[in-house]
């Protein structure tokens, strides 16, 4: 089974079909978070730290840092948020960024093994940002598009996924050091988008044995009652061989959904991490 190894300055997370899921906290991004956006235009990492604390109390494994604000110098500010948040935590990070740059700079700094987020099927994207993960012996996810976009059926995300990881093999990565992504896109814009996804996954976890991820909150996006929508994809991909994902780690319904996908994959002996979960939730 794979085993992908994400540490911390101490702590280490391990990322397996036979482990528990494991969430990654999706707040640090100001793409979907307008008072962060904010803050980092300002310049201050205050409201970053608090979002950042918040998602390792409500549970997250792993913290996703993102700082991609337009006219910001996004490597200097990546750089900051890393050292501002293993300063007070170990918890292990994930590095967010299409600029390669800033990748590089977020390495550097970063103490531990981190998670970089993300590579995709382009050429010049598999050779810049493999290299890095190659040099700083960090895991990578790698995202199911490439150049013409993101493939309509499982088949042609299939195909990119066998790239990326033929790639990243070839330069010495070790498979199981590549998690991959098969996009999860609105159901508002299109209704079998889902399903696809779903395909996909399985497929994945057929074929290449290898850990696999989504932005679950993705699939909800456009339409109401976004968090019940969560939650219900997040049972079935569970169940189809999901074994992490981006997410809000503090809506209960998504503690809820894990903790229930946890129990009935058999994997949360006597049902203790539900029952502690539920008497949190209920005082």
């Amino acid at each position: 089974m794979s085993k992908t190894i994400v540490k911390g300055k101490e702590r280490e997370v391990i990322i397996s079909p036979e482990a528990p899921f494991c969430v990654i906290g999706e707040r640090i991004n100001p793409t979907g978070n307008k008072r962060l956006r904010e803050g980092l235009e300002r310049g201050d990492l205050g409201i970053l730290r608090e979002e950042a604390e918040r998602q390792i109390r409500a549970g997250a494994q792993i913290i996703d840092v993102n700082v991609g604000v337009s006219g910001l110098d996004e490597p200097s500010l990546l750089r900051d948020a890393i050292q501002l948040i293993q300063g007070f935590s170990d918890v292990p990070l994930s590095i967010d960024s299409a600029n390669v740059k800033a990748l590089e700079v977020g390495l550097e700094v970063y103490e531990g093994r981190c998670l970089i987020n993300s590579v995709n099927g382009e050429d010049w994207k598999l050779k810049e940002v493999l290299a890095l993960s190659k040099d700083y012996g960090a895991s990578v996810i790698g995202l199911t598009m490439d150049e013409k976009g993101i493939p309509a059926e499982p088949e042609g995300r299939l195909l990119i996924a066998e790239k990326i990881l033929e790639e990243a093999t070839k330069i010495g990565i070790r498979k199981e050091d590549v998690i991959i992504d098969p996009i999860a896109m609105s159901l508002a814009s299109d209704h079998r988008s889902a399903i696809v996804t779903l395909k996909t996954i399985e497929s994945i976890r057929s074929r290449f044995d290898v850990n696999i991820i989504v932005g679950a909150s993705n699939i909800s996006y456009g339409l109401p009652e976004r968090p019940l929508i969560n939650s219900i994809f997040l049972g079935v991909a569970i169940y189809a061989g999901l074994t992490c994902a981006l997410l809000d780690p503090t809506r209960s319904e998504i503690q809820k959904a894990i903790s229930i996908g946890n129990m009935l994959m058999g994997k949360d002996e006597y049902c203790l991490e539900y029952i502690n979960l539920y008497r949190s939730l209920n005082p």
